[in-house]
C-alpha cells in the first residue's frame, strides 16, 4: 500500500520461499530496494507461514 504521505507500508505472513523483494519507484526515478526476503528453500512451502512481515518506511 502507497499512503498519501508517500510512505509505504505492507505486512502479513508467508511460508519462506520463493525469496523475493520489493521495490518502490517515484515518478519515474530509479527503484529504491525497501525490502527483501532470502533465506529459506523449496522445503519452506510447507505450512506453517512461519515468516511474518510489518514494514513502514
Amino acid at each position: 500500500m502507497i499512503l498519501p504521505t508517500g510512505r509505504v507500508s505492507f505486512n502479513g505472513r508467508h511460508d519462506g520461499f520463493p525469496n523475493h523483494e520489493i521495490y518502490k519507484r517515484i515518478d519515474k526515478g530509479t527503484p529504491v530496494k525497501l525490502y527483501r526476503f532470502y533465506k529459506k528453500t523449496p522445503g519452506h512451502l510447507v505450512d506453517p507461514m512461519d515468516v511474518e512481515v510489518n514494514f513502514s518506511k
